[in-house]
């Protein structure tokens, strides 16, 4: 199991589908889970992002895709400015964007 930051989703994804990882091994470097993969010690969920080509390994979409909430931290102290709020509000936007597309899939809508 990814051990960069997956592990709480990966266990509940699994604990809603009522199925429970027995003694899963955590490993938090791509390559040294992809590498297990590849000699056959078992599969693992990764970030979509860190899926890449490894010798040996197959990717596949998970469907229907999951998703987890992230969020943005700054820091209370610290002043705006006007590049500051530039970039808030396109993140915004496209959080609005994303959103508005996700409610309109057919997975959504089940």
């Amino acid at each position: 199991m990814s051990g960069g930051g997956c592990e709480r989703h990966i266990q509940q994804i699994f604990a809603s589908a009522g199925i429970r990882i027995a003694e899963p091994l955590t490993v938090k470097q791509m390559p040294t889970i992809q590498a297990m993969v590849a000699e056959g010690l078992g599969v693992s969920l990764v970030p979509g992002l860190s899926v890449s080509y490894a010798r040996g390994c197959r990717a596949l979409a998970l469907k229907p895709r999951l998703f987890r909430k992230i969020g943005m931290v700054r820091s209370v102290s610290s002043s705006s400015t006007p590049a500051l709020e530039a970039w808030l509000s396109l993140v915004r936007i496209s959080l609005k964007r994303s959103s508005t597309l996700a409610n309109n899939s057919p997975i959504a809508r089940r």
